[in-house]
């Protein structure tokens, strides 16, 4: 699909669960990888993402099954997305 389209159909998705985002969005961007799914290897270093997904001065709040200690899987994926949901929710309510 070309990067317009998909740009599209996820601010569509996105609006349609949270229509007050619409006249938010100032800009996206859309990045194509070759491999849809990353995993650690024994050489990987993830720490420094880790440490940027837990810092509460985060602006940039990460989820998915990448974060799971050996492979992701869908429930990985699911946990992790609502440990991030709370800590928008947490930092939102904090303003």
């Amino acid at each position: 699909m070309p990067e317009e389209e998909i740009e599209r159909r996820f601010r569509a998705d996105l609006c349609r669960l949270y229509p007050q985002l619409a006249s938010l969005i100032a800009e996206t961007a859309v990045q194509k990888w070759e491999h849809g799914n990353w995993y650690q290897t024994p050489s990987s270093d993830f720490d420094a993402v880790l440490r940027y997904a837990e810092s509460p001065a985060s602006t940039v709040h990460l989820a998915g099954d990448y974060f799971a200690p050996v492979s992701g899987s869908v429930e990985d994926a699911a946990t992790s997305g609502v440990t991030t949901a709370r800590r928008v929710a947490a930092a939102l309510q904090g303003r």
